[in-house]
C-alpha cells in the first residue's frame, strides 16, 4: 500500500464520509450525533486511501443497530494529538472481540467486512495513527483513533 500524502483537512474528510453515510444511517433508523471540537485541521494525507479507512469503520458502526440506535462521532485535537471517537450504543463486544476487531480472519473465516477493517487498520497505521477498540460503558463498542500531531 503507497501512499500518496497531501496536506489535506481531516475534519472535512470526516463531514464528508458521515455525509456519505446519512442514507444508510436513516434506513437502519440510526441516529448519528456529531461532536466537532475543532473545525479544520490539516495533515498530510491520503485522501483517497483515509475516505477508504473512515468509510469501514464508520459504516460498521452505523449497520449494527437493528431498528434505532445512536452513534455518536467526537472529533478534538490537544495534548498534541488529534482524536476521533467512533462509538455505538448498541453492541457490547467481548475482550476477544475487541483483540481480534481488525484481523481479517473472524471466525475462522474472511469476509468483506473484516478485510475492510484490516485495511482500515493498516491504512491509520501508515498514516502514523492507532486504532483501538474500546468498551463503551454501562453499554455498545467505541473505536478510537489517534493521530500523533
Amino acid at each position: 500500500l503507497i501512499l500518496k500524502l497531501v496536506e489535506e483537512d481531516f475534519v472535512a474528510l470526516v463531514k464528508q464520509t458521515l455525509d456519505e453515510l446519512q442514507p444508510q444511517a436513516a434506513a437502519h433508523g440510526v441516529t448519528i450525533n456529531r461532536e466537532f471540537a475543532i473545525t479544520q485541521f490539516r495533515f498530510p494525507l491520503d485522501w483517497q486511501q483515509m475516505r477508504a479507512a473512515l468509510q469501514a469503520l464508520l459504516a460498521r458502526a452505523v449497520d449494527l443497530p437493528t431498528g434505532g440506535g445512536k452513534v455518536n462521532i467526537v472529533l478534538q485535537a490537544g495534548n498534541g494529538e488529534l482524536l476521533l471517537s467512533i462509538s455505538n450504543d448498541v453492541e457490547s463486544l467481548s475482550e476477544q472481540q475487541r483483540q481480534s476487531f481488525f484481523d481479517f480472519l473472524t471466525n475462522e473465516r474472511m469476509n468483506p467486512t473484516s478485510l475492510k477493517l484490516a485495511l482500515a487498520h493498516r491504512i491509520i497505521e501508515l498514516h502514523g495513527g492507532r486504532a483501538a477498540v474500546l468498551d463503551a460503558k454501562p453499554a455498545g463498542t467505541k473505536i478510537l483513533l489517534t493521530f500523533r500531531i
